[in-house]
Parts: C-alpha cells; structure tokens; sequence
C-alpha cells in the first residue's frame, strides 16, 4: 500500500483517547486500570475489534478477523507534554500472532485517524511475546504528538494483546529495537473468544503455537461455542417454524414410531450463529438409510416450506445468522415389527466446526393399518388427477375421491381424462365418490340450455359406469340462498337420485343460518361445514351443526388454509376433528397452484409445480400424517373405543395451546402402543 493508501487506511482505525497524562515520560501502563481513561471510538467498516483494560481484563486486546479490518490504540499529547528531546520514544509490551501486520504509528501535528502529513510507521518484526522499542525524529518540539500502536491494514485473523506503552522524550540517537520476551498465554476476553473461534481454522490455531502464542482456553471454549454457533435439533413436525426464527424445545435424539406400512416425521432444524456462511452436508447412517428421506425447506413468501428431497452428499450451503430446516421422514414400507436405529449426521465443509449427530430409533409397531380411508377424502384439484402422476400421488396419501370441474357446456373432456387415468391406474375400487363441479349453472334462471348440459351430464356419468350414489355435483361455493335452491331444485325435479354438495356451513353465518338449512334440506345430499365450526367459531355454529346432525345427512370437513404461512395444525388435526365428531368425509381447498381469491396474489395450494414436477407442501404432508392418524385412532378404537375417543379428546382440546405438538406426539404414541 503507498504512502497516501496508508494514512487513508489509518483515518479510519478504532480509537482509544488517552484523557490524562503526566508530564514529563508518560507511561500508559494498560495493566493498571485508572492510570489512564481511554474513550473507544469506531470508524471504518467496524470490522476491526478492541477492548480496553478493565479490572478483570487487565490487558488490552484488539482483533481483525479479515483482511479489511484494522484496530489501533491512539493517545494523543500536547507540546511538551512528553518532556524534552529530538527523540520521541515508544515502548510497548506486546504479544501478537501477526507480527508482519502489528505497527506502532507516530504522528506530528495531526491525531492518528486524522489526515497525517508526518507519519512514522514501524512494523513488529516478531510474533510471539515481545518488547517493541521505535524511534521517531521530531520535526517540531511544540507540535502535538500522536502515538498508535496496533493492527494494520491486512492483518486477517490477527490478535494482538497490549501489556502496557511507555512514552517518553530522548535526546541522543535512539535506535529501534525489538526484545523477545518469555512466552505467555493470552488470556482473551470472552467476546474476543467468541470472534476468534468463528474465524479460525484447526491450522490458524496450530500456527499460534508454533509462533509462541497460546490462547488459555482456546479449544475448550471452540467445543462449548460450537455448540450455539451452528445448533442441529430434531423438533415435533408440527412445530411452528419461520423464516429466521429458531424455537426453543428441540432434542438431541429423534424417536419415530408407525405401524407397518406406515410413517412418522420430525423436523430438522439447523441454525448458523456464524458470521459467515456455512457448507454442509447432511446424510443418514444406520439401519435406518434405507427408509428415510431427507427433504430441505425452502422459503416462499417468507415462509419455510416447498421441501424438496436431499440428494446423497448434496451440499446445503446456511447464510450467516439464519435457520435452515429440512423434513425427515421415516417410511415402515417392508420392515418387519420392531427397533431400528441409525443417526442422522451434519458435517460442516468447515474442518474447525464439529460434526452433529443425531442419534434415530424408529420403533415398528406390529399392526397393520387400512390401504384406504374408510370415507371419501378430495381435494379441490382442478383436473389435476387426470395426470397419472399425481393421481397415484393422492393415492398414496390415501385420497380417494376425485374431482373433475367442468367449464364449459358440451365439454366433458376433462370427465373423460379422469376416467382414462383411473383406468390405466387399475384403482377404480379404491375411489369412494367423483366431485363434479360445475360453475355456469350459477344462474337467476334456470335455462333450458341448463336441462341439456345436466342430460349430458347424467349420460357421460352413465357411460363412465358411475351410478347415482357414485358421484356428487357441487354448483354453490359457500352460500346458501334462493338463487342455489331454485337452480338445486331444477335439478332435482329432473334427477331426484342426483346428489348435490354444499360446503357453506362455517365460512359465513349470514350465508348459513338454520332457516336456510331448513329451506335447502329438500335439495342437499350433504353438508359440508368448514373447520371453524369446531374451533374458533364452534359458538356460533352450534345451532346449524345441530340442525345438520338432525337431517342425518353426511357430513364432510373441509378447510382452506392454503398459503405457505398457514399453520399446520389444521391441515393434520382436521382428521382428529372427522374423527371425534363422527364425520363422514374429508376434503381441503386446494391442492394446487392458483391465482384464486387473495385479490390476484398466488394462492399456492398444497403443492408446488417445479419445471413441471409437483412438490408436496409441508401441510399436504401433515394432511397425508393426520389421515393416517384417523385410521390409527379407527384401530385404537375398535381395542378401547372409550379410551381411543378420551385421547383425541385431549389432543383437541391443546388445538389452539402451544404445547399441541408435544401431547399430539405422546397421544399418537399411546394410541399405537394400544395396537401391540
């Protein structure tokens, strides 16, 4: 760096301003607190560190972990103030790991930090501990007379400890000198501890010694950092998690449990407390490789979610002071009952951090569950399950109802996809209802092009091999009014077999009051009400779900949280809720990616579509856990039904309580050890 570089890069050093000083030889002895008042001050890019002697800390220390950062004491002395001579004379007692970068700086006229048109600077040949001696000519015996002693600009992961500086006048020539002095340990502060573990590596600390500087405490304090500065835990898989934000409660080891044939989740959460960013990969050992699956979390809108599977040895790269989460699933498919273990391990790039480990035990339940739900489950697809794809997706989470929306009059291709699909799959045994939704007959009159569509209609179900009692129509979204009952009684004058669907019970109490029930109990086949009339606003619900229950129609359960900063608690525990209340169908709005309500904003759905793959949100795959959850509880029922139903009670009654994740952990676990 020239001349003009380094009185640039010194305007902008950390200053320490000695407030007093004796005439005569002033001594700034740093290893007596009070003898001198020193005030910090910070300029630059605040990426040099220095902490000034304290009663505990006798010593002062500085810290630059990176080549752009620099940390100077600078005492500043009048005329005089020095005494008498042509010399002025520095002497600091100095332990340091880059002596290359350490300098002591000596200025007429001006304070370091300042512009300093005379500027001597004497680098520290030697590292380790030593006595330090420079030399300066004055110019001017009035002028005003800074002295800096520190680390330059360049010093990437230098330390330097200050014993004590002695300033005095000379006459006579005085040459620079530079004494080694007897070995010591720096015995650093906590926070520069803290600074220094994040920066080092292994061979930066090696080299320290080799050099004849040891930090007391080093590697102890690295092993109890590590532990907050790159923290790995396994949490609940319903446990509320947002972008940055890492909650308390996680554990060390994961326990899964599941039924043959079935699974178990936890989260994952890692935090980097580090000042840089991290590379790491993550991997699963053990008994266990072979049935988990890693999935890392993604933020959309803000929000961790759109997990997408971890490949072998994929690196995963955490910025500074950020939370990154995956899912581990454990799938049962083709074990036999019993214990199995493995750990899941986390090895940062880094080699001066440790690896994690996380000790798994998946313990297999000898008891099998249901292939299918024993009542009808959809989603509001929009023609996606006409895709084989997805459609054995939706199989696999036990979805067994399709729907089919139909746009257009005279238009049933999107009927004929779905049968074709369903079809080549071989799975029309397992599908319990078609969910026809139809839009166009939201009309103030009924139309005798309306009575054509619905005998197309009727001919396409026939034709497909769908009887009556195989397929509903579902016309109104969430209103129950004149306009619905004239269209509904249309078609029931003309089908009366025909089902039609309304899931108005719970979005509105206006659109949904026990007198309109009443006037539509001649032309629904089902009730449809949203999970609000069993949570938060079960009060106000509580005359039309009684109204519902007395027509003994079916009863479905549906919710709508589809954002990807909606809780999880209702995607998993609307199956706890079919259950305990008796219910006889579940569906959720929507499965997948719209521009639907929301004022044009994305409504993602369940899923997420990537280059033409669909990825499964965290809610679809509690939605797929809570489904299984009911057919664990439809087990654990037929052993003690009292019993079974006094669990989910418990489990419901934490819904709105932030200890919902720990009782649905423990309850699901008691259900299964019932199935023993």
């Amino acid at each position: 760096m020239n001349s003009r570089g380094r009185i640039l890069g010194i305007m902008a050093v950390v200053c320490l301003v000695a407030a007093s000083m004796a005439f005569g030889e002033v001594v700034c002895r740093l290893d007596v607190p009070g003898e001198s008042v020193f005030k910090p001050k910070i300029f630059g890019d605040n990426r040099g560190h220095i902490m000034e002697a304290t009663e505990a800390s006798p010593c002062a220390f500085m810290y630059t972990p990176q080549a752009t950062s620099w940390a100077y004491l600078v005492a500043d002395f009048k005329g005089g103030e020095l005494g008498e001579g042509d010399y002025v004379v520095v002497e600091a007692w100095l332990t340091t790991s880059r002596g290359e970068m350490a300098s002591i700086l000596i200025s007429e006229k001006a304070t370091i930090g300042d512009y300093c048109p005379t500027l001597t600077n004497r680098r520290i040949k030697l590292a380790g501990r030593q006595k330090a001696t420079i030399v300066h000519k004055v110019k001017d015996p009035t002028a005003w007379i800074s002295v800096g002693v520190g680390l330059d600009y360049g010093a990437t992961n230098g330390i330097l400890q200050v014993e004590k500086i002695r300033c005095v006048k000379a006459t006579g020539l005085v040459e620079d000198s530079f004494e080694p002095l007897p070995a010591n340990e720096l015995q650093l502060p906590q926070l520069f501890l803290r600074g220094i573990t994040e920066s080092l590596t292994r061979l930066d600390c090696e080299s320290f010694v080799s050099e004849g500087v040891s930090i007391k405490g080093l590697d102890s304090w690295r092993e109890r950092l590590q532990l907050t500065l790159l923290k790995f835990e396994a949490f609940s898989a319903l446990m509320p998690f947002r972008a940055g934000m890492y909650p308390s409660g996680g554990s060390g080891e994961i326990a899964c449990i599941a039924p043959l044939g079935g699974r178990d989740e936890k989260l994952l959460l890692l935090r980097n407390e580090c000042r840089r960013e991290q590379t790491f990969t993550l991997d699963v050992r053990g008994a266990l490789r072979s049935v988990a699956t890693l999935r890392r979390l993604y933020n959309v809108d803000q929000a961790p979610d759109c997990p997408r599977p971890l490949g072998l040895g994929e690196l995963v790269e955490a910025s500074s002071e950020s939370t990154t989460g995956f899912m581990l699933e454990f799938s049962t498919e083709g074990l036999e009952a019993g214990e199995y273990e493995g750990e899941i391990v986390l090895t940062p790039c880094d080699i001066s951090l440790q690896e994690r480990v996380l000790p798994c035990k998946l313990t297999v339940v000898p008891a099998s569950l249901p292939e299918d739900m024993p009542i009808p489950v959809f989603s509001f697809e929009y023609n996606h399950s006409a895709n084989p794809e997805t459609m054995k997706l939706m199989l696999d989470m036990r979805i067994n109802t399709f729907a089919v929306d139909l746009h257009r009059p005279g238009d049933f291709k999107n009927l004929h996809n779905l049968v074709k699909t369903m079809d080549s799959l071989g799975v029309r045994d397992r599908v319990k209802l078609i969910f026809v939704e139809n839009h166009f007959l939201r009309l103030k009159h009924w139309r005798e092009e309306d009575a054509v569509w619905l005998d197309q209609l009727v001919v396409e179900m026939e034709r497909a091999g769908f009887k009556y009692e195989q397929w509903v129509l579902h016309i109104y979204d969430e209103v129950l009014h004149e306009q619905f009952h004239r269209a509904a009684a249309e078609i029931k004058k003309r089908y009366p077999m025909l089902m039609i669907f309304t899931d108005a019970l719970g979005s509105d109490p206006s659109n949904a009051s026990v007198d309109l029930m009443e006037m539509m109990r001649p032309v629904i086949d089902y009730w449809c009400p949203h999970m609000h009339t069993f949570t938060s606003l079960r009060k106000t619900f509580e005359p039309t779900m009684k109204y519902a229950r007395t027509t003994g129609l079916p009863i479905f359960l549906y919710n709508c949280d589809s954002m990807p900063r909606a809780a999880l608690k209702p995607a998993r525990m609307i199956s706890w809720y079919a259950f305990s209340e008796k219910l006889d169908g579940i569906c959720y709005w929507s499965l997948i990616v719209s521009r639907f309500r929301f004022e044009g904003r994305m409504n993602y759905g369940l899923s997420y579509m990537i280059d033409g793959t669909m990825f499964p949100s965290r809610r679809w795959y509690q939605w797929c856990s809570g489904l299984e959850d009911y057919l664990i509880l439809l087990q654990a029922s037929k052993v003690n039904e009292k019993k079974a139903r006094a669990l989910a009670s418990e489990v419901l009654s934490k819904y709105d309580k932030s200890d919902l994740p720990q009782v649905h952990e423990r309850v699901r676990r008691e259900l299964l050890d019932m199935l023993k």
